[in-house]
């Protein structure tokens, strides 16, 4: 089963979660680190980047990732 993670390009730092109220964007360190942020589908992780770059200006990887059945 793939699922998506967000990861700041020319980093090893991966959304953790998205915060619109406040709006912050919170990250972790680690391609492995098990707080990161999973996304079920593509186009959702493509929708998120676009919000996270709107927040702080990050722009974002969309990494595949995958996950046991």
């Amino acid at each position: 089963m793939k699922k998506y993670s967000l990861r700041r390009s020319g980093s090893s730092q991966f959304v953790t979660s998205i915060n619109l109220e406040t709006p912050e964007v919170y990250w972790a360190e680690g391609w492995n680190n098990p707080d990161a942020l999973t996304l079920p589908a593509e186009t959702i992780a493509i929708a998120a980047a676009a919000v996270i770059q709107e927040i702080d200006g990050s722009h974002c990887e969309v990494e595949e990732m995958e996950v046991g059945l």
